[in-house]
């Protein structure tokens, strides 16, 4: 919700509390990392240019699409298609994935977005206690 609000105290917040605590756990780079070791994406970047490519573009596309001038802007619902296209680039390695490469990537996909779901409901329950207790 900071992302997409554009709520830069909610993010500072985050981005410290990530600073402290080390790399988050369910992170872009342990998806990454999964999907390096199979073999799923392109080895020709190390792991952090990788999570670096990613997240600027993330976060790029959040922080500046308010500042896009009309013209420039493009409908909402084009952007996770020209995100996907983007992220897919930056990624796929030259020979196309088997089908059986296909099932694996999706599982760990759908597994890493859980396990983010899952730690993002965490902390707000945790975050509504302490202010019902505050």
């Amino acid at each position: 919700t900071a992302v997409l609000t554009g709520n830069t105290e909610v993010l500072g917040s985050l981005a410290r509390a990530a600073a402290e605590e080390g790399r988050p756990h369910g992170s872009i780079v342990e998806l990454l990392a999964t999907l390096r070791a199979e073999g799923l994406v392109r080895a020709d970047r190390s792991l952090a240019e990788q999570a670096t490519v990613l997240t600027a573009m993330y976060l790029g596309y959040f922080l500046t699409a308010p500042l896009m001038p009309g013209e420039l802007r493009v409908p909402d619902e084009a952007v996770p298609g020209l995100v996907a296209d983007a992220i897919w680039r930056a990624l796929a390695r030259p020979e196309p994935l088997t089908p059986d490469e296909v099932a694996v990537m999706d599982r760990a996909v759908r597994d890493h977005l859980a396990r983010v779901l899952a730690m993002a409901e965490q902390r707000l329950r945790v975050a509504q206690t302490t202010e019902e207790t505050a």
